[in-house]
């Protein structure tokens, strides 16, 4: 696969490693014929007399089908692991242990931290972590009490400053939505979709590569200053 060549040509210069990550996910709203949609629960309700092509009102009613799950190198911004899913059924911890478990797998060895966000503080995210014996490093939501992660974790030396990097996930989802025209689903069905969404990784992380071009290896920096690529206006 195309997406896995370009990720090992990075581990191969030293601007990815199989020890440190940072996961999240992000809607990929449904490209359909608005009126295709329909509630439910209830009948149709043409207003204007014609009901094969009826005025369809969509005002504040939320239509994302597809989600789109990462697992990103945290020094380079480069994405290492990726998988479309259906928001049915599929939750956003499910995901995330599966490119966990996928990563581990394609590099033989286990991570030492993955840095999520909120929607990963769950019992399945840290209790995949802690069978693994990986830190996991979530931001945890107040309130929310999820065994085997506490102030052992989130008071360690590191949490805090791996809070703050492991935003810089949503710069990758913003470049992939905004120049890569990943913000809407273009393919039907999540295999074409989560085909479409590879190829478009595979070409922010050659833009990004080519940025790290000269840089030391094992230290994801580029040589000259350059700008991490973003969302326009970012």
């Amino acid at each position: 696969m195309f997406f896995a060549r370009v990720v090992a040509s990075a581990q191969e210069n030293g601007w990815a490693s199989d020890a440190h990550f940072m996961v999240g996910g992000t809607l990929i709203d449904a490209w359909a014929t608005l009126k295709s949609f329909q509630p439910k629960a209830g009948a149709k309700d043409p207003t204007d007399g014609d009901p094969g092509n009826v005025d369809v009102d969509f005002h504040g009613q939320k239509r994302s089908h597809a989600t789109h799950q990462s697992t990103m190198e945290n020094r380079t911004g480069l994405c290492v692991q990726a998988q479309v899913t259906t928001t049915h059924g599929v939750t956003e911890s499910t995901a995330a242990t599966q490119l966990l478990g996928r990563q581990i797998d394609a590099s033989g060895q286990v991570p030492e931290t993955p840095w999520a966000d909120k929607g990963h503080h769950t019992a399945e995210v840290v209790g995949f972590c802690r069978a693994h014996e990986i830190k996991p490093h979530v931001a945890t939501i107040k309130g929310r009490q999820v065994t085997r992660l506490d102030g052992r974790t989130t008071r360690s030396l590191g949490y805090p400053t791996r809070q703050r990097s492991r935003k810089r996930v949503e710069e990758l989802f913003g470049w992939c939505k905004e120049t890569g025209g990943l913000r809407r689903t273009r393919k039907h069905g999540t295999a074409r979709m989560g085909l479409n969404a590879l190829l478009i990784l595979t070409t922010y992380n050659l833009v990004r590569m080519g940025k790290l071009l000269g840089s030391p290896p094992g230290t994801g920096k580029p040589s000259e200053p350059t700008s991490h690529p973003a969302a326009p206006g970012r």
